[in-house]
């Protein structure tokens, strides 16, 4: 498949096909430092779920990692899973 640049000028040859890709994909956001809460909100605005693992069960707790990672695309609808202390 051929991507060129924007803007780029291109010769057309014998019988070229155009395709076009649409997507609802969201950005997941960056979680690591946010608490539980604020993450669950946030996620939720966008249509995606939160799944935490936590080892110990606290109100305040902190995400430390997350998957997918920050600036992944996603569709909505989709779980971020995360680990929080």
């Amino acid at each position: 498949i051929f991507a060129p640049a924007a803007g780029t000028v291109v010769e057309l040859r014998g019988r070229p096909r155009i395709g076009v890709v649409t997507s609802n994909a969201v950005t997941v956001p960056d979680l690591n430092g946010m608490p539980v809460t604020q993450a669950q909100q946030q996620l939720a605005s966008m249509g995606l779920q939160l799944q935490v693992q936590s080892f110990f069960q606290r109100p305040n707790a902190i995400i430390l990692g997350q998957l997918p990672l920050a600036g992944s695309k996603v569709q909505p609808g989709s779980v971020v899973r995360a680990t929080a202390l």
